[in-house]
């Protein structure tokens, strides 16, 4: 069997523009660019509502390609044809269509170009969104493959897709404490039939998605009560939490379910009843990116 060695807690995490504001607001902030975080040190703030980072931020949004020309201190942006320029110090931006007026312009910071995120991420169709929970600003794109297959019809290639789509969160985020997470092994549960709605569990935690457009957002999230199973959390509204953040589902039909086990590659799968009865219909070798797998018996 094939391990899934960079599987893990990345998958099991819920992957996570801007209001009000005057001037530089203190603290830092995190920047995710389809479920890719930017990473520490990206020296990413606010300044007047607006969220300014540096160009190789917003060079990881698909559908655009991003420039600087250090003699004439212009960011060029480039989505096919079309060209938007910005100049350092100035607030506006130059287009085809004619001239654009910035909230805040593109800026050199200690010799850094820092640019305006939600700006040049609109230009390119990409979603973006701030979580004041944590800090932390999404843009979602999702390319024109993963599309495709959210509408082929086949619905175990469609659950796949969902699964690499870029994930938001406007609620509180709950990681799983470490200790819960030995084998790194988490669950995808899906209502039969579905893919626009699915739960992960890992850990001490699950949580909820529903697709929205070309994004997976985070409805609910919670920390399960020790020793209580992930199962039981999914159907009773009674089932006491830990904590937990945002709106709890409420689902009323039986669920397919991938148990993974990204040590040995392989995923169980089955059916768990609306009361709670697990049935387990076998196991199968799993690589990553489809650790969702077909189950004939599934009403569709």
């Amino acid at each position: 069997m094939k391990k899934l060695a960079s599987l893990g807690c990345a998958s099991i995490l819920a992957l996570a523009i801007v209001s009000g504001g005057t001037s530089f607001a203190a603290g830092e902030i995190e920047v995710i660019v389809n479920n890719n975080a930017g990473g520490q040190g990206t020296s990413a703030y606010l300044a007047n509502g607006t969220t300014m980072v540096p160009l190789n931020v917003v060079r990881q949004i698909p559908g655009i390609s991003v420039s600087w020309d250090n003699k004439t201190k212009t960011v060029t942006v480039m989505k096919g044809s079309k060209m938007i320029s910005l100049v350092a110090g100035q607030k506006t931006a130059f287009a085809d269509s004619g001239k654009i007026t910035l909230s805040m312009p593109a800026t050199l910071e200690k010799g850094r170009i820092m640019v305006p995120l939600r700006f040049i991420a609109e230009v390119s169709g990409a979603y973006v969104t701030w979580n004041s929970y944590s800090r932390t600003v999404y843009v979602a794109k999702a390319d024109n493959r993963l599309m495709e297959r959210l509408a082929s019809g086949n619905l175990t290639d469609a659950r796949r897709a969902v699964m690499q789509l870029p994930r938001v969160s406007k609620i509180r985020n709950l990681e799983p404490t470490p200790s819960s997470l030995e084998g790194q092994s988490f669950t995808y549960y899906f209502p039969e039939g579905e893919y626009k709605r699915f739960l992960i569990g890992g850990g001490d935690v699950v949580s909820y998605y529903e697709v929205v457009n070309e994004r997976s957002q985070l409805i609910w999230t919670a920390r399960l009560t020790g020793g209580a199973k992930t199962d039981s959390v999914l159907f009773f509204k009674e089932t006491k939490a830990i904590e937990e953040s945002g709106v709890r589902p409420i689902l009323k039909s039986r669920l397919a379910y991938f148990h993974v086990m990204p040590h040995i590659g392989a995923a169980s799968y089955g059916f768990i009843g609306p009361d709670g009865t697990v049935t387990e219909l076998g196991t199968k070798d799993v690589t990553m990116n489809e650790e969702v797998v077909d189950i004939p018996e599934e009403q569709k």
